[in-house]
């Protein structure tokens, strides 16, 4: 089951702030900026995953329940759940896989397409953070 943090960063959660935190724990955060309406097909990850909303609306459907999530909220997906998410408003939200493979798969996923709605600024800075920090897997 996923673990919902009702205002985990704050009401006005900084986005900086929050990459941040999960940069010093050593891992690779990927921001999306949605506009209204988006929505993200059902998918299941193998690891677990952090959302957290910085502005907007989305609504994420994790195991048959649906949980809305506003600025400052976390949402926790174990890993192998299946989820989709539509955004309600247009949103901006973080999300971090979490887990021994995180690195592994964000490179795949990335090289694949599959994140292709992220700027390629973004994808060429997390190229060169994996080539600089080197985390085990």
């Amino acid at each position: 089951m996923a673990s919902f943090v009702k205002g985990r960063w704050g009401q006005r959660p900084s986005e900086d702030a929050i990459l941040d935190f999960w940069r010093k724990q050593g891992y690779f955060p990927l921001r999306f900026n949605d506009n209204a309406s988006r929505i993200y097909d059902r998918v299941s990850r193998p690891m677990e995953q952090s959302i957290s909303v910085v502005a907007g609306e989305t609504v994420f459907e994790v195991g048959g329940r649906r949980h809305a999530l506003y600025p400052g909220d976390e949402l926790i997906i174990p890993a192998g759940m299946e989820y989709s998410a539509r955004s309600i408003v247009p949103s901006q939200w973080v999300m971090c896989y979490l887990g021994s493979g995180e690195k592994r798969y964000e490179r795949l996923a990335l090289s694949s397409g599959e994140h292709s709605h992220l700027s390629g600024l973004h994808v060429k800075v997390l190229e060169a953070r994996d080539v600089v920090k080197k985390k085990s897997f």
